[in-house]
């Protein structure tokens, strides 16, 4: 279980055991559980390279309740020229909080 410090925005940074090219992997599926009160409106993944530059970006619209959550994100078509890099991390970004403080509880996440 993941919990965040409060705040209008709350973002959590994922280190790759292997760098991977979005162009072999066009569509990332990611599931979400969190505690139903305390989730976000919206949520942007994106993908860094080696140099820790954007180089692709998605968003999902996540539910506020307690079932876990399954997005297929696929990155925007016009990034095209960016996916020849290697993705070396991934920062999920949780904005808009459901809760009045801010708070953010996130249970599981799995990306595949």
């Amino acid at each position: 279980m993941l919990i965040f410090v409060q705040g209008t925005i709350q973002w959590l940074k994922i280190k790759c055991d292997e760098p991977f090219r979005l162009e072999q992997i066009r569509t990332l599926n990611v599931t979400m559980q969190f505690q139903g009160g305390f989730s976000c409106k919206r949520c942007e993944l994106e993908a860094f390279d080696d140099l820790d530059c954007i180089i692709a970006s998605t968003r999902c619209y996540p539910e506020d309740n307690n079932s876990a959550q399954k997005f297929c994100l696929t990155f925007d078509s016009s990034q095209q020229d960016e996916t020849k890099s290697e993705v070396h991390e991934l920062k999920l970004t949780f904005k808009e909080p459901t809760d009045l403080f801010g708070r953010i509880t996130l249970y599981s996440l799995d990306i595949e």
